[in-house]
Parts: C-alpha cells; structure tokens; sequence
C-alpha cells in the first residue's frame, strides 16, 4: 500500500490495493516491491568479496557473508602458554611453556625432541595440568605450529655453572647487573643432586664458622675447595682431587660437612645429619659421574670410601684408580645408544679415606703412578694435631659449632 492511503479505510483503500497488485503483476515497480529490492541489493552487497561485482557467479547472492575463523582455545592453551623456542649450547631444542601452580608463576624448557612420558610427568610434577592424554597431544600440536612458523630462538643454559658470563645454579642465575638471564633446563632424575642447591642463614653466621678455621691446615684447605670451582672454570685451570686420609672418628666427615656448606645442605633430614651437601661414595662409576655432571663449576664432596664396592678392597683399589681417572677426564662416558653430545663437567673433588691409595694398590695388587697420585692427590690428618684438627679451641667445638654452622649457615 502506499504511504498517503496507508490507515485510510472504505473503498478508497480497497482500491488502493488491488491497483498495486495490479502493477506488481505486470512487473512495474510499487513502492512495497522497491523497498524489497532494496534489501536484497544491501544483503549482497555485504556478502561480496572485496573487488567482487554483483552477478558474480563465485558467490551467490544467497551465501550469507562468512566470519573469520578463530582457533578454538582448548582447556590446555588457557592453563599452559607457549612462549617460544630455546636453544641451549649444544643445539637442543627446548619449547617454553608458562604456567601457574598455586599463584605461582613457573617458567619450564620441554624438549622439542623428546616430547614422551618423562617429560610430561616432570611437568606434572612442577605443576602443569598435563595429565590427561588429550591435553599432552594438544601441546604437541601446538609446538609443532610453533616450530613451523620457525620463531626467534631464546638462550638456555643446561647445566649449573658458568653460562657465557652468568652463573647458573638449580634455584636461581648469578649474572652482573645488566646482564642477560638464559632460560634454564636442568635435566636430571634424582631430584636430591640439584634440591641441595639452597641457601639459609645469614653472611655473619657462615663467617663465623669460616673463623675456625684458623690455625687448622685440613681445615682450611677444604674451605678454599668450596670455592675454587667457579674461579678455576672461569680461568680455564685444572679442577683439583683432594683424597683426605686418616683413621675413623676423627672429624673427617666433619670438614666435609663444612666444605659443603658453603653450597647447601641435603633437604632429606636424614642425609642433611648424614653429609650435609656430600653424597655418600657406595655407588656405581657412572652414578658418580652423573654427580660429577650435576655439581659442574661447584664442588663435588663424597665421604668414606670403605662405603664403595661393598668394602673389598680389591674391587675399592680399582674402583678409586678409576674414579680419579674418570672424573679427571671430564666428559661422561661414551654409549653408542647416546643420541645426545657427550656432557662435560668440570668440578673440584673432596674424597675421604682411611687408607692411601698405595695402600689399596699394594693390597688388590695394581701398579699406580705420578699419573694416579696427580689427579687424586693424597693430605693425611696432620700427625702432631688432634684427629682432623690442630688447635685445641677448634676439637673442644667440633662437637657443637661446626655442624651446627653448617646447618644454620649455608650456600
């Protein structure tokens, strides 16, 4: 109907209508078939492709306008962000994943190459929802997407100890001010290697106990071995082996204790009273090799020798003469199934015995040399002292203040 005789009633309006349907029949244009048209044309202009004529065969005038696609966030893009590729010194490949645990903020490296169960369960165990199958295949693809778009590589360092000129440690990176942090990835099964890695106490106190050392040579050496890990590496020097002999129960694994302190302490209470930082030396060649990886640039301190190869001496004399070759070389031991470069380390050692390594050879029946007795050198308990120690002061306190310091005060 048209406007003037819309709402009009009677004849008139009757008339009104049939006459547009009349003219709607014979194909002239009225005012209701103008404003459909109308509409039509607006619904295919907006359905058109930038650059597409109307009549374009490509695109009915039908097809309603398409939205852009989105990808669909999944439970796990919103709990675990991918932040980027790393890559760390040797060339492998690390995703950088970010999550939250407990209103925590956690960075972690997942190896590109090695995305299985251990991965994902040391995730898990950091914090990360991955447990299901279907949220691990989700991050798999996802860092698939990211590795193909090839984005700009991040520095990670994997391993404790110097990192260009950064200091790397399990907790924390020691670098000047100003400097650049790399990501860090330590890989490494047994979790107690790199927990002991932890810091209590205060500067004064650990100066204090530093201050006992006067006037005790064993003393003191093992105190200056606590620091000569990251000042030999930085000067490219040889690591040196210190093999403390002497009788038992007489304050050896007491400077041990001591020695490690300036490091850490073993979160086990039992191994903490046991060692404090130490480990104990009733392991396997590769075992001590992999703690030799895990205290790069630190210090590596193991207690008691009798401990190793169930205390046969001859199976002990060969297992030491390895031991002092082994740690000397600095890289770990070769295996054809490795599909990984060999790892290195470079690490003082402090080792406590009650027999000399003449001793040991002369009872299993091996030939030693300058070679041997070079890298795993030999300081007995001073002769005229008492046990470990020289001055009187120091064995009166050994039962209290050095332990004790050593559990208040360390790294």
């Amino acid at each position: 109907m048209t406007p003037g005789l819309a709402g009009v009633g009677g004849p008139l309006s009757k008339r009104a209508g049939n006459l547009e349907a009349k003219m709607a029949n014979e194909g002239r244009v009225t005012p209701q078939n103008l404003r459909s048209a109308t509409g039509r044309q607006r619904k295919d202009r907006d359905a058109r492709r930038p650059g597409q004529r109307r009549g374009d065969p490509r695109r009915p005038s039908s097809v309603p306008p398409q939205k852009p696609r989105r990808g669909k966030r999944t439970l796990t893009k919103r709990k675990v962000a991918l932040r980027g590729i790393a890559r760390a010194e040797d060339g492998t490949r690390f995703a950088v994943l970010r999550f939250t645990d407990r209103g925590r903020r956690i960075v972690a490296l997942a190896p590109i190459g090695g995305l299985g169960k251990a991965t994902f369960e040391r995730l898990c165990n950091l914090g990360a929802p991955l447990v299901d199958e279907a949220s691990r295949r989700d991050l798999a693809k996802r860092v698939q997407r990211l590795v193909e778009r090839g984005p700009n590589l991040l520095d990670a360092a994997t391993r404790t100890g110097w990192a260009g000129d950064v200091f790397v440690l399990p907790d924390r990176v020691v670098a000047a001010k100003g400097g650049r942090f790399p990501l860090v990835h330590l890989e490494e099964t047994r979790t107690e290697r790199l927990d002991r890695f932890r810091v209590g106490g205060r500067m004064r106190g650990w100066r204090r106990l530093a201050r006992l050392a006067r006037g005790n040579s064993r003393f003191q050496l093992l105190l200056c071995l606590a620091f000569v890990g990251p000042l030999a590496a930085l000067l490219g020097l040889e690591q040196p082996a210190v093999l403390l002999i002497g009788e038992a129960e007489q304050g050896k694994t007491t400077l041990l204790i001591a020695c490690g302190a300036a490091w850490g302490r073993h979160v086990d209470a039992n191994k903490a009273a046991k060692l404090g930082f130490g480990m104990p030396l009733n392991a396997t060649g590769n075992d001590l090799e992999d703690e030799a990886l895990a205290a790069n640039h630190t210090v590596l301190v193991l207690d008691e020798t009798r401990a190793a190869e169930n205390g046969d001496e001859r199976a002990l004399a060969r297992f030491m003469i390895g031991l002092a070759m082994r740690i000397d070389s600095g890289f770990e031991k070769g295996r054809q199934t490795a599909s990984r470069p060999r790892r290195s380390a470079s690490v003082p050692v402090a080792v406590t015995s009650n027999k000399t390594l003449g001793e040991l050879a002369a009872l299993a029946g091996v030939m030693i040399d300058d070679a041997h007795r070079g890298r795993l050198i030999e300081v007995p308990l001073p002769a005229d002292g008492y046990g470990a120690f020289e001055r009187l002061q120091s064995v009166l306190l050994n039962g209290r203040a050095l332990p004790f310091g050593a559990v208040q005060h360390r790294g």
